[in-house]
């Protein structure tokens, strides 16, 4: 794949953070300069903290700060891991830096971690017959089986 493929925006619109994501991917993808790697973060990180405000606003949800950030990082970490990934090389982003993290912040904002779900079956199912570290253990294993049996 040649430099050509990649996209750039040659005028790109004032204060739009998506066109300067883009140019700045550009620009990491022909040089390799860690400085272009740290300005794709720290932009990626401004614009999924925007992004994640104006979600929670419609959806009208209200989180504290501290789970913000952790959700806003996660989803940006989702999106520029693709780049470091050696199973997809090559990989960079065609058109919206937008669309790829506001997917990614509502894949993290409704995910389940294995820890809370295990949780989750332990307290529905089992918490009220036995001890919580039983109840624990026995959704662990419950997991264990549903995942053999997706094989």
């Amino acid at each position: 794949m040649g430099v050509v493929n990649w996209p750039r925006i040659e005028k790109p619109r004032e204060n739009n953070l998506g066109d300067q994501l883009i140019n700045i991917q550009y620009e990491y993808l022909t040089t390799g300069s860690e400085k272009s790697w740290a300005d794709l973060w720290k932009l990626s990180l401004d614009l999924s903290g925007r992004l994640l405000t104006d979600y929670c606003r419609k959806k009208k949800l209200s989180m504290r700060s501290d789970k913000f950030n952790e959700i806003k990082i996660e989803a940006v970490t989702r999106v520029l891991a693709r780049f470091k990934n050696e199973k997809r090389p090559g990989y960079f982003i065609r058109s919206s830096f937008a669309y790829e993290i506001r997917m990614a912040l509502v894949q993290v904002i409704h995910s389940e971690t294995k820890a809370q779900r295990c949780y989750k079956i332990a307290v529905s199912k089992y918490a009220k017959d036995m001890p919580m570290d039983e109840a624990l253990f026995r959704a662990k294993e419950q997991m264990r089986s549903e995942k053999e049996n997706d094989i």
